[in-house]
């Protein structure tokens, strides 16, 4: 699990051919299908009540020569015998324990959870911009679809939940494969799973980084799974309403109408003009 969350293709248990000496089966067999050049590592568990002797390594080697592998692993549950560590000495075996091991790849590991993470929030920010960035009038036709649908609380309910992971993988991601958790997530009244924190907030209590990828990537996928399934049918309402949607239609383009002009001259008058402009307006509508 934990090389194939960092992108290798990994295998258990694997038998590999010996260059025409026969056939042994190893715990894990580990490719990295990104590389230009065959990379191979074969890993060894040994869950054992005792340390792990020599005799282990030099079985290991052997078999390591003769599949082609450029890097070995041994991870032993109570650690290596002194004579293990001397058969290692100038080989590509490294001798660890599970926690040994997390370290050496923990990096690499956050780092590729990172990217995969920051791919999600990519798709779920053109979502939210396409429905709520008020600059655009676009969002405006965008938004007409759910409208003329019945399915306007509904378009709001899931950007909601968009709007919490793009939250948390703002301001409560992991910094570190090893920042110790629990990790925070906030939320809002009524989240599913969530408590309150010391300050009588809702919050999502994640366990650990792990737990926070995990947490991102399942329920991210869920809202993005989730809205494209209310967009389309939304849209096939839509292109079913006895009009063809040409009141929606007109409506939406007077809608387009009446703030274009303040959209096109806000660079020309400036944020602070702008804002003021925006206020007098909801304080005549608010009146």
């Amino acid at each position: 699990m934990l090389f194939g969350e960092m992108g290798y293709d990994a295998t258990t248990p694997f038998t590999v051919d010996l260059a025409g000496r026969g056939k042994k089966e190893v715990d894990v067999y580990i490719h990295d299908p990104r590389a230009s050049v065959n990379q191979i590592m074969l890993a060894e568990c040994k869950f054992w009540e005792s340390a792990v002797p020599q005799e282990a390594v030099h079985a290991f080697h052997t078999v390591m020569s003769g599949a082609g592998a450029n890097t070995g692993f041994i991870i032993s549950k109570v650690g290596f015998q002194s004579g293990a560590y001397e058969a290692a000495n100038s080989t590509s075996i490294h001798l660890l324990t599970w926690d040994d091991l997390q370290h050496k790849f923990g990096r690499q590991w956050y780092l590729h959870k990172s990217e995969a993470r920051d791919r999600l929030v990519a798709e779920m920010r053109a979502v939210a911009g396409a429905y709520l960035d008020q600059f655009d009038p676009k969002v405006i036709h965008n938004t007409m679809f759910f409208e003329a649908t019945g399915l306007l609380g509904d378009l709001h309910d899931v950007l909601a939940d968009i709007r919490v992971v793009l939250m948390a993988a703002a301001i409560a991601g992991p910094t570190a494969y090893d920042v110790p958790g629990p990790i925070e997530v906030p939320v809002y009244d009524g989240f599913a799973g969530a408590t309150t924190d010391r300050w009588e907030l809702p919050t999502l209590m994640l366990a650990g980084v792990r737990e926070f990828f995990e947490w991102v990537e399942s329920y991210g996928r869920a809202q993005l799974d989730r809205f494209e399934a209310l967009r389309t049918g939304a849209h096939r309402s839509f292109d079913e309403l006895p009009d063809a949607g040409e009141a929606a239609f007109a409506e939406s383009l007077k809608s387009l109408v009446e703030e274009s002009p303040l959209r096109t001259f806000k660079e020309a008058l400036g944020d602070e003009t702008y804002n003021r402009l925006i206020r007098q307006r909801l304080s005549r509508k608010g009146g």
